[in-house]
């Protein structure tokens, strides 16, 4: 019905676009930035993109646990870097998309943290954080005590 509306009238289609999003909302799977609320260690922020929520916790991470991210062997590193299917953390960028070299060349994809590895962002809001999780199980931290991710859309 919506390509019909489209394909005959603009404004019609518009509204018609406009009583769609405010009956079903999309819950943040429109492509638009998702806002969250970060916390670590008393301290809270509001992102408006959930990227920049997750680079900020993985620096509040490495700032207060950098052993983790300096060991170059061990189960910690391991249990936080690796998945079966993605690498999450990495000190080469070509290890973070190894299946899909094109998304190494757009530098939104990733970012490198201030302790000189990279940190893949092309992932949802789930796999961040899950990431997150791992992350404080090697760190010995409590959610809700210690850190938390919490989304707002």
């Amino acid at each position: 019905m919506h390509r019909f509306v489209k394909e005959r009238d603009i404004d019609a289609a518009k509204a018609v676009d406009r009583e769609l999003r405010a009956r079903f909302p999309l819950g943040g799977r429109d492509g638009r930035a998702k806002p969250v609320i970060a916390m670590f260690k008393g301290v809270e922020r509001i992102f408006e993109k959930s990227k920049d929520g997750y680079v900020w916790m993985l620096e509040m991470f490495c700032s207060h646990h950098s052993e983790i991210f300096t060991e170059k062997e061990g189960w910690r590193r391991g249990f936080v870097s690796d998945s079966r299917e993605i690498k999450f953390i990495s000190d080469q960028i070509s290890e973070l998309f190894p299946n899909s070299p094109e998304l190494m060349k757009r530098k939104c994809n990733y970012v490198r943290l201030s302790n000189g590895l990279y940190a893949r962002t092309h992932m949802d809001n789930d796999q961040k954080l899950k990431v997150l999780c791992k992350l404080a199980v090697a760190c010995n931290m409590t959610i809700l005590e210690d850190w938390s991710w919490q989304k707002l859309v």
